[in-house]
């Protein structure tokens, strides 16, 4: 599925920028953005099996998950823990991922009408 395709790139891009990272912020932030990469491999993996209305359900907790990788990444560039080229790799793949995503949302929700 290509939103996976895409979720498995964004956790490669993300595993290698943060192996640069200083100690402190690899042990906080880092941390929080790599789970949360993770946390929405996972919900994808749920909701692809998915057959019941749950899915939406899944997908609305994903896309909250986006947003809030959006407001950590983000954060990273302000505290100048990653570069601007970097950032922008990682927001175009976040944003890529969202594309998708609202695809995806907006199917599910028809299926469900």
């Amino acid at each position: 599925m290509p939103i996976l395709r895409c979720c498995h790139e964004l956790y490669k891009s993300f595993y290698e920028y943060s192996k640069s990272f200083p100690k402190k912020d690899k042990h906080n932030i880092g941390n929080r953005c790599e789970n949360i990469i993770l946390d929405i491999i996972e919900l994808i993996l749920l909701a692809i099996n998915d057959k019941t209305e749950r899915k939406l359900l899944i997908l609305e907790k994903i896309s909250g998950k986006l947003n809030a990788l959006r407001m950590f990444i983000r954060i990273t560039r302000e505290l100048k823990i990653i570069s601007l080229t970097k950032y922008i790799i990682l927001q175009s793949k976040i944003d890529e991922i969202g594309i998708k995503l609202g695809s995806w949302i907006k199917n599910a929700q028809k299926q469900n009408h």
